[in-house]
């Protein structure tokens, strides 16, 4: 059986792939922050998507300087996030449970939960599912 690479190898180069590929954190002593120092912020949010963006500061060769975008990545999971009607924009959801007088609900996802007090009774939990195919 003929080997093209070997273990070492491999194993060097996913390191290095794991290194490049992974975002660095701001510095802690950064100072202010800045164009040149922000860090990766949301720039557009879905149902089950966010894409994330950073903007630095880049002076060319002449001296002047200007604004860039850094390669953004998509953030993709499940239900990350759900559209509220009040601020008429997708939201970042919440895994929590409230508690009101009459039971629990769970308002901030894309299915909405109301519980009773006692769940051992007939129509103890309501559910709303969201509108989209």
């Amino acid at each position: 059986m003929k080997r093209i690479f070997s273990f070492p190898a491999l194993v060097l180069a996913a390191g290095t792939l794991t290194v490049f590929s992974q975002p660095q954190p701001a510095a802690p002593d950064a100072g202010p922050a800045s164009a040149s120092n922000t860090l990766y912020q949301v720039a557009e949010r879905g149902a089950d998507y966010c894409v994330w963006q950073k903007v630095v500061q880049i002076t060319n060769t002449r001296g002047n300087a200007c604004l860039a975008t850094n390669p953004a990545y998509v953030e993709v999971a499940s239900g990350l996030n759900y559209f509220s009607a009040a601020g008429n924009q997708w939201v970042e959801a919440e895994e929590e449970i409230e508690a009101y007088p009459g039971g629990a609900i769970a308002q901030h996802g894309q299915h909405k939960v109301i519980f009773v007090n006692n769940l051992n009774t007939v129509g103890a939990i309501d559910l709303e599912m969201p509108d989209r195919i």
